[in-house]
């Protein structure tokens, strides 16, 4: 009988032991699946994240778009713009340049001098917006004046000339 006791201790304090071991275990597998669960929340909002920065960047590659899109027309629009103010501009080559500090009255006067006397043209200082010298002052050379004309027509006439 006592043999049977100490059996039977023996064999309580082994299954004490495993459970022991079982719940030593219980423990490291819940800890594993807190683990797993917050690696799982982390990828989820990283998944998130990616997902909003995707959305981010399409949005941004599209502003870049349009935005490439209004640079070009916006070029356009200036070149055009230069083209329309280029065309009541004439160059007049060959008038006397001996003075470094010329002014814009001093061009606009020489330039409807000439073109009244050398062309028979009859006009005045109100069908020029603007004359001046081109490039920097020579002393052995004339410069070019490039005159700014208010009137289309007036440049129309001054073409059957050149």
């Amino acid at each position: 009988m006592n043999e049977l006791r100490a059996e039977i201790n023996t064999m309580q304090e082994k299954l004490n032991t495993f459970e022991k071991q079982i719940n030593e275990q219980n423990e490291i597998i819940e800890g594993l699946r807190n683990v797993a669960s917050d690696i799982n929340s982390n990828h989820e909002k990283q998944r998130q994240e990616i997902n909003s920065i995707k959305h981010e960047n399409n949005k941004l590659r599209d502003s870049l778009h349009q935005a490439q899109y209004k640079s070009k027309v916006d070029t356009l629009l200036i070149n055009n713009l230069e083209q329309y103010t280029r065309n009541n501009s004439i160059r007049i080559y060959g008038l006397p340049d001996n003075n470094k500090y010329e002014s814009l009255t001093d061009s606009s006067s020489m330039v409807i001098n000439t073109l009244n006397n050398k062309l028979n043209l009859k006009i005045n200082s109100t069908d020029i917006d603007i004359a001046h010298r081109l490039g920097s002052f020579r002393q052995d050379g004339n410069r070019p004046i490039i005159c700014k004309l208010y009137q289309n027509r007036l440049e129309v006439r001054l073409n059957m000339f050149f």
